[in-house]
């Protein structure tokens, strides 16, 4: 009741609940995002192994926006735990990045007629069913791909003036970004393919709807970052490897509207937006991403009426847990590249200390960013943050949650009022980037010292996400060391830059 009391247009009302006094809650603060998701599938499988839920299905899992289901969708699959989604579609079968996808696609391969057809009319390009059909029969008679077809548009015989010219600015477009591969890396390259397509900034200027979408993408943007020391060819080939791998499994999942679509296993999580979950009921929630900017989200933070409906909305999340609750927070979130710290939604601070597990499973776990406590002034255990965070009813301190002190923001990549807390698209793409070492800002330039090479074939090494594997070739390139790795399982033979990958003799 605390949370939603401060409400100003809510008249005060006497609840109470039949079970009586139940479990405290339990809050953990995680890494970031994917370590948020990880304590979650490893506490639904503990809880179920213990007895203390009966089934997968008594657990919901709850969030402001549904570009926050991909990190948990992931780690549930490899835990091998199923889930529904309630109101929306897996992360990877959403339009909007089965469209980014489709165009990276096109770029692996320019013969991908699947992808081409999908977005060679996304954004609106009136390229319509009937100049596609024009278009699959004249490339059917000159025995050629619709890509090359398109490259030769001029030379069609009955197509109108506005069909060639709309043909020919797509053909520009893949070409256009088919030259910026070998200059930014993969992350880079989705950004160039937003701002190029028009994509980006149709979702941006839509309703609020769009920007969900436009979270989404900026997800994939994130996704995306792990690829970021790679041969950018290696990584957009390991990528769609990987996208295909987690996209095909099988789930159960709901449409759009929430109509379930298949049945084949009801023992599933639940994931849910908090929108969706009024309601309804479930012996165990965890709500995920308690962070400022995220719930309350970032569109609302300066819109006092907005920001009532927020924190109904967590009301509605606290309350849909008929035994146990978790809140569940990440510590730093990527922008961009990235590492940013958050700051704990202000919600956490109107319950009461008392209703909050002094044994927090936050502090079971050594945290990685241990050394922030430094930049920050404050004690690292959970029980000290949790001291700060619940029951104070005032602003906490954890600082400004943007960004840590002394650190740079990326130029030119700033908040848009409105987004989804998060950098959009700028007007202008980022210069684009060789991968090279960017010399030192600090000292003036001086000739470069010629590098040995550090590996020889036969050498066997670990890379942090490829795994073991064993040097095939090394060569130096302009003073950058090549090397080619034949990688375990299903990884395969790769070549990588040195200057950017991380790689450890074993």
């Amino acid at each position: 009741q605390n949370v939603v009391r401060r409400n100003r247009l809510r008249k005060d009302k006497k609840l109470w609940t039949a079970l009586g006094s139940g479990e405290k809650i339990i809050y953990h603060e995680a890494h970031n995002e994917e370590e948020e998701g990880l304590f979650v599938a490893r506490e639904i499988s503990r809880l179920l192994a213990r007895g203390q839920i009966e089934k997968r299905g008594d657990v919901a899992v709850m969030y402001r926006t549904n570009a926050q289901s991909r990190a948990l969708e992931e780690q549930f699959m490899r835990a091998n735990i199923p889930y529904k989604v309630i109101g929306s579609r897996k992360f990877y079968e959403r339009k909007e990045i089965k469209d980014m996808l489709a165009y990276l696609r096109l770029l692996a391969n320019p013969h991908d007629e699947l992808s081409l057809r999908r977005i060679i009319n996304v954004p609106n390009r009136k390229i319509g069913p009937k100049t596609l059909g024009e278009l699959q029969q004249w490339a059917s008679e000159k025995k050629v791909s619709l890509f090359d077809a398109i490259q030769q548009i001029e030379q069609h015989p009955t197509l109108g003036k506005g069909a060639k010219n709309a043909l020919s600015e797509f053909g520009r477009l893949m070409t256009d970004l088919a030259n910026t591969i070998d200059e930014l890396h993969l992350p880079e390259l989705l950004d160039r393919i937003a701002e190029r397509s028009g994509y980006g900034l149709e979702l941006r200027e839509g309703p609020e709807s769009e920007l969900d979408r436009w979270a989404n993408v900026l997800e994939l943007r994130r996704v995306a970052e792990d690829y970021s020391e790679i041969e950018t060819r290696t990584a957009l080939e390991l990528f769609l490897e990987n996208v295909a791998l987690v996209g095909g499994a099988d789930t159960t999942q709901t449409g759009e509207n929430g109509t379930l679509i298949q049945e084949e296993n009801n023992d599933a999580v639940t994931l849910i937006t908090l929108h969706a979950a009024k309601g309804l009921e479930y012996p165990v929630v965890f709500i995920v991403g308690m962070d400022e900017g995220s719930l309350p989200h970032a569109r609302s933070v300066d819109k006092p009426d907005q920001l009532e409906e927020e924190r109904r909305l967590a009301y509605v999340g606290f309350t849909r847990a008929m035994y146990r609750l978790y809140l569940v927070r990440p510590r730093h979130r990527s922008f961009y590249g990235e590492s940013q710290y958050t700051e704990p939604s202000r919600f956490l601070e109107d319950i009461p200390l008392d209703l909050v597990s002094s044994n927090s499973t936050s502090s079971r776990t050594k945290r990685r960013d241990d050394q922030d406590s430094n930049d920050y002034n404050q004690d690292t255990s959970s029980a000290r943050d949790t001291g700060r965070t619940f029951g104070s009813g005032k602003a906490n301190t954890y600082g400004s949650g943007q960004s840590k002190p002394g650190s740079s923001t990326p130029p030119k990549w700033t908040p848009r009022p409105g987004s989804y807390s998060s950098p959009t698209v700028p007007p202008s793409s980022p210069p684009a980037r060789k991968i090279t070492p960017a010399p030192s800002q600090k000292t003036p330039p001086t000739p470069a010292t010629p590098k040995e090479q550090q590996y020889k074939p036969g050498d066997r090494v670990l890379h942090n996400l490829f795994g073991r594997g064993t040097i095939l070739k090394s060569e130096m390139e302009q003073n950058t060391e090549f090397v080619e790795v034949q990688f375990e399982g299903k990884v395969g033979k790769k070549r990588l830059s040195m200057d950017f990958a991380k790689l450890e003799k074993i």
